[in-house]
This record gives structure tokens, C-alpha cells and sequence, in this order.
């Protein structure tokens, strides 16, 4: 009998150690309900095991969302000089400004949100740092996300911010986000994580529908852009936020079928989500996804950079290396009325000018330009650039 109850206990052990797949097929009990869903699907073999593949991927990404959680409490209004929502916002917005700059995938922008949300949550920010720590969270971003030979270097993006700080604050801050965060950073358990894998159940699924497409998956990507770009929506889980930008879209199109009901019900049992939280999310971004389409002013603005100040006593000041070979660039102000042309001077090719478009750069005022080649010049439209006597610059 004590044999017979050890070999009896030896078997539950085994059973107990199965592999997820086999722990997903008892637990959800996918094999059967594909079997009543699928129909001719059902009899490949190969196609169940995508299927089992796709939903233990998602098991694996909510257990690390549940291992790396955290909670999202940004106050509304200034508290000691630290940030606000509409802080972060905006931060938000200046990494997405940044990412369509360098053209970067959505997973860098989706990967350096991450980074951002999961630092704030730990770390109480002034204002005046918001900047720095939003480069930083892009900088590291780009590093994991994209080759080496694209992603930006720290010179360039304090440049982009008007050298509002150094390079060297940069590299401190970026030091002190890995250290806060456990230098943990990958994988990112991101919104656009989820989409992926929902996406490609919901494809499997509708083999014979053209409405799930590219085209549909990019949609969806957007709406997420969208939806990280405010706190009202950021705050709810990644798995939360997929789950209801897929039924958002779904319901869209007019694909909101039982079979694609089913599905998403399915994922929203393994992801773990309630219906309330569920529920809840779905209103604030069908909410949101209105009013960013109807009212565009009230998208959130970015980071305010600061304001150029010359200083002419620098400039005129002589340099230790004694007289420079180029001719001194003299700052005027922005006004800079044109002065007629002569027909000697050395900077023309062309000696018919009526046949070369003229266009008009005009800087913006909080870029307080004060380059004579921007107001000045013509264009040949062979990136040859001709300028005016008063510039006296030629550049191909």
C-alpha cells in the first residue's frame, strides 16, 4: 500500500510539472474551444500549436507585468515645484516629436514611455529637469530599440533642445535612470507588446477577412500612440489598455463577430483583466480618441525649451589664437529687409533668375535665428543654394 501511495504521489508530482502549454490547455481548455470555433482549422495540427504558442506568449509577458508593476500617481496641480500631468504629457509628446524626427520604430517610442512612466513612479521631478530625464528615457530607448549606427548621440540631443542642458547632464541622468530602475529594461511590457500577439491571433482567426490586415494593426499602434500621450489612459496596465484599443477597432470596422467576442474574451482571461478595469479603460480612450480628433487644441504641447539670450560682448571679445581666416559672423536682428541685387556679385550661377523658384525660410520666432542663409538665400532645386551679395556664402 506505501508503494502504491508513492507511485500515486510520484504521478501528481509529474502531472504538477507539465509545461505551460499543456497547463494552458487544462486551465482555459483552448483545444476544445478551437475545436468549436475553428471548425476545418481544427484538424491542423500546426495551426493549434500557433494558437497555444501565441497565448502562452501572452502568459509569459502578464506574468513579468506583474513582477515589474507599478502605479502611475501624478498630481493634477504643481506640489513643491514638481511635475504635473500636463508634464509628463508634454514629455510624451517631445519623445514622439523626437521619434518621427530620427524615423524610429513605434517600439522605441512605446519602450522609452515605459522607462519614463516607471522612473516618475519611483522619483518625485522638478519641472526644470522634465526635459533632461525625457531625452534620457529616449536616448536609452533608441540604444536597445534600433542599430547603433542610427540612434542619436548626446551632443545632438541637447542640441535639439537648445542646449537647455549638456551633454554631460544627459549621460547623468541616463546613469541615474538605470540605477533607479534596476537597470532593468528589457523587455519593455509595453501596450504595443500585447497588440502584436492580439493582432496575430485575431489574423489566424480571420484568414478570409481582408479587414484584418497591415493596415488594421498600424491603426491600432496609432490609437496606443495616442492613448500614451495622456495620463488618464497611461495610468491603466498595458494589457488593459491593448485589450480595449483591440475592441475599440474591432467595433469600428464592424468586425465585433462572436468568434472575435470569443477570442478577445479568451485573452482577456489570461492577461488577467477585470471586467471593471476593462470597462473603465475602453470609456476614458473612446472619450479620448473624439476629442483628439474634434478639438486638436487641446493636444498636449511640448516641453517649453528655453529662450536664446546674445551676448555680444562674447562675440567681440578677441580670441587667444589671435585673428581668425573666416570673416566674423555679425548678429542683426530678425528683421531683415532685402537690399537690391548686384549683377557683379561672385555668388550667382545663374544669370537668369526668374527661372529659379524663390523660397521664403522663415525661422520661427522661439528659434531667435539669426543666420543671414536662412532669409537670404534662393534654391536651384539641385540642393544648390545661391545666395544674395549681402550673404556672400555659397554652399551645394
Amino acid at each position: 500500500m506505501v508503494e502504491i501511495e508513492k507511485l500515486q504521489h510520484g504521478e501528481n508530482v509529474e502531472n504538477k510539472e507539465n509545461t505551460k502549454v499543456e497547463e494552458f490547455r487544462s486551465d482555459f481548455r483552448v483545444q476544445a474551444d478551437i475545436s468549436t470555433t475553428t471548425g476545418s482549422f481544427s484538424a491542423s495540427a500546426g495551426f493549434q500549436r500557433k494558437i497555444e504558442l501565441l497565448f502562452v506568449s501572452l502568459q509569459n509577458l502578464t506574468e513579468s507585468q506583474n513582477n515589474n508593476a507599478y502605479t502611475l500617481n501624478i498630481p493634477s496641480s504643481t506640489v513643491d515645484g514638481c511635475i504635473t500631468q500636463s508634464d509628463r504629457d508634454s514629455a510624451v509628446t517631445t519623445m514622439r516629436s523626437m521619434q518621427r524626427f530620427y524615423n524610429f520604430g513605434s517600439d522605441t517610442l512605446a519602450a522609452a514611455v515605459y522607462n519614463l512612466d516607471r522612473f516618475i513612479s519611483k522619483v518625485k521631478i522638478r519641472k526644470k529637469y522634465m526635459s533632461c530625464v525625457a531625452a534620457a528615457s529616449f536616448f536609452l530607448s533608441s540604444k536597445m530599440n534600433e542599430e547603433s549606427e542610427f540612434y542619436p548621440s548626446a551632443s545632438d540631443l541637447a542640441g535639439l533642445h537648445r542646449h537647455s542642458w549638456k551633454a554631460s547632464d544627459l549621460k547623468r541622468m541616463e546613469k541615474l535612470i538605470l540605477d533607479k530602475l534596476d537597470w532593468n529594461l528589457y523587455p519593455a511590457i509595453t501596450s504595443l507588446a500585447y497588440l502584436e500577439k492580439i493582432y496575430k491571433i485575431l489574423q489566424l482567426f480571420n484568414v478570409s477577412n481582408s479587414e484584418i490586415n497591415e493596415e488594421f494593426f498600424q491603426s491600432m499602434v496609432e490609437r496606443s500612440e495616442i492613448c500614451l500621450n495622456y495620463t488618464r489612459c497611461a495610468k491603466y496596465s498595458a494589457s488593459t489598455l491593448a485589450l480595449a484599443i483591440s475592441r475599440q477597432s474591432l467595433k469600428e470596422i464592424g468586425m465585433s463577430s462572436s468568434m472575435n467576442k470569443f477570442l478577445l474574451l479568451n485573452i482577456q482571461t489570461v492577461c488577467q483583466v477585470s471586467d471593471q478595469e476593462l470597462f473603465e479603460c475602453q470609456c476614458a480612450i473612446s472619450h479620448l480618441l473624439h476629442m483628439y480628433d474634434t478639438q486638436p487644441a487641446t493636444h498636449p504641447k511640448c516641453l517649453p525649451t528655453p529662450r536664446i539670450v546674445p551676448r555680444p560682448n562674447l562675440i567681440k571679445r578677441p580670441s587667444i589664437y589671435g585673428s581668425p581666416d573666416l570673416p566674423t559672423i555679425e548678429e542683426v536682428s530678425s528683421e531683415i529687409r532685402d537690399e537690391p541685387e548686384t549683377p557683379d556679385s561672385p555668388c550667382h550661377v545663374v544669370e537668369d533668375l526668374s527661372i529659379v523658384p524663390y523660397y521664403k525660410f522663415s525661422a520661427p520666432k522661439s528659434c531667435q535665428s539669426y543666420c543671414l542663409l536662412l532669409d537670404q538665400c534662393f534654391c536651384s532645386g539641385n540642393a544648390l543654394y545661391m545666395c544674395k551679395s549681402k550673404c556672400n556664402i555659397s554652399i551645394a
